[in-house]
């Protein structure tokens, strides 16, 4: 039986051949080095459920929505929070989360949340425990073949995925044939100057896809986390996780006194808003502080012992001292256009986690919906790829142009000042002039994605969510819907449908055209 390759090594990849090993299927992951190397890793959150009495799925439902800001789906919504019980049920038994007495979750606030109901890891890295979790359950499974290759151009042939091209040893690359893809390679946002992702984060899945002719959707809408740390240049910079605000945290200006209180939630203000409030502050009143100092803190050092470590590293004390905040790029809701089962418009390819578009952010996303996204919906992939046929191998198609890799320096600093938390018709335009000059001629990469978000945020003329156009600052009822993108094809507006969501409406859209 040929493998199933899994291209990523983050929560969604590594949910995604869990699942697939355990109903019998090989499993070759492959990922590009590092394990730490990715957004997972460094996530400082946690996962949001609602297993709390009190709380229900219909309730973290409702709050996913309001965020989303009118493009989130509801039934892929419901799909979220109705599994979110289920998708985390091994890692809740491996002691991955904090538990009250009686072995009840302790959940977290954050911002967007009606309630309660964030798992959070002991020491506050949350990602990081659950990685190492899911790293044990692939590294103990002998259905799994873990291997370091960069995937370089995904073979189509006769309209289906035949297998990867990945980089080789030599000057050819090497062909590996396989029936199913799944592209797990997150999002973007790590091409942004002012960024908490690792530079890992360049967006080859979607390169990838839209090199083998997938559709792609919604890549204006990217995530500024308000609170990274402004200190020095470092790149990533270090997240100063919203569990910290749900906690008590405070954002004050340099003379200590409240920054946002003018804002309708104050600290716990959903992202998208708060990330704008945070720049603006910058720019107009000038640095902006987040502080701990109110708190008790022996109790702030033992609730976020490890993100009290990475701070003391900058010679700052999480618990006393006053740091300095600012917006940076964090998520892309953008991405592969999937059904809930991670299908993409192109046979035998599938994709999970930030790297698809399923429905479940729209245009802002809920603070901790990230790493539950990967769980439930790499659940759903895997089951979903245990019921097909196992297709017969197909020949090799030419190796053709190879995923390029390139991402100059200073078009991470044009990101920053033209496609941030604000955009503008002239910013927009200056950076497509730079993005096109820099593109390789048919060798999608770093720069075609990004080239690809800037078109759709200078077409979008409405500010919603994570785009924010200083031209037009009001929201629109007629952009409610979606942006897509495919090879060979003009960029083209997709309503949100009542029903049956972005993918079959993409697919009916294709069909006519």
């Amino acid at each position: 039986m040929t493998p199933v390759v899994v291209v990523g090594h983050g929560v969604a990849g590594m949910q995604t051949a869990i699942g697939l090993a355990e109903s019998g299927r090989p499993v070759l992951l492959l990922h590009k080095g590092d394990w730490a190397a990715s957004n997972t890793y460094l996530a400082q959150g946690g996962v949001a459920a609602a297993l709390d009495p009190d709380d229900s799925a219909a309730d973290h439902a409702r709050d996913t929505l309001t965020v989303a800001r009118g493009l989130a789906d509801p039934e892929a919504v419901a799909v979220l929070t109705d599994e979110a019980e289920a998708a985390t049920r091994a890692l809740r038994a491996a002691g991955v989360f904090v538990e009250a007495r009686a072995g009840r979750s302790h959940p977290g606030q954050e911002a967007g949340h009606s309630r309660p109901r964030v798992l959070r890891a002991p020491g506050g890295a949350t990602g990081r425990a659950v990685a190492r979790a899911l790293r044990q359950a692939v590294a103990a499974h002998p259905a799994i073949t873990v291997r370091s290759a960069r995937v370089t151009r995904v073979g189509v042939v006769r309209g289906r995925v035949a297998g990867v091209f990945v980089s080789g040893d030599g000057q050819r690359p090497e062909w590996i044939p396989a029936a199913h893809v799944v592209l797990a390679t997150g999002g973007f946002a790590g091409l942004w100057r002012t960024t908490t992702n690792p530079p890992t984060t360049a967006g080859d899945g979607l390169a990838l896809a839209y090199d083998a002719g997938a559709v792609l959707a919604d890549l204006e809408f990217v995530q500024f986390h308000p609170t990274a740390l402004a200190v020095g240049e470092t790149r990533p910079a270090l997240l100063l996780s919203e569990a910290l605000r749900g906690r008590g945290a405070r954002l004050v200006d340099a003379e200590g006194r409240p920054a946002v209180a003018d804002l309708p939630a104050g600290e716990l203000t959903p992202r998208d808003e708060l990330a704008r409030a945070v720049g603006r502050h910058w720019i107009t009143r000038g640095p902006i502080f987040l502080t701990l100092a109110h708190l008790d803190p022996r109790t702030v050092e033992e609730e976020f012992a490890d993100l009290a470590r990475a701070v003391a590293a900058y010679g700052r004390n999480l618990a006393t001292d006053p740091l300095p905040v600012r917006p940076a790029a964090h998520f892309t809701m953008g991405g592969i256009v999937t059904d809930l089962e991670g299908r993409t418009t192109i046979p035998g390819l599938w994709a999970v986690g930030e790297c698809a578009v399923v429905g479940v952010h729209g245009a802002n996303r809920l603070a901790s919906n990230s790493l539950l996204e990967g769980l439930v919906f790499g659940r759903r992939v895997a089951q979903a790829i245990a019921r097909e046929a196992e297709a017969p191998p197909a020949a090799p198609p030419p190796a053709g142009p190879l995923l390029d890799a390139a991402w100059p320096e200073d078009l991470a600093a044009a990101l920053d000042e033209h496609l941030g938390v604000v955009r503008t018709a002239a910013g927009l335009q200056d950076l497509l002039r730079r993005l096109r000059a820099a593109e390789p001629p048919d060798r999608p990469g770093p720069v075609t994605v990004v080239r690809l978000a800037a078109e759709a945020a200078l077409a979008r003329t409405e500010s919603r969510g994570g785009h924010w156009r200083a031209d037009y600052p009001d929201t629109d009822p007629r952009w409610r819907g979606h942006l897509c993108h495919q090879r060979d094809t003009p960029l083209w507006f997709c309503p949100s449908p009542e029903k049956g969501g972005l993918f079959d409406a993409v697919v009916r859209t294709r069909s006519r055209s």
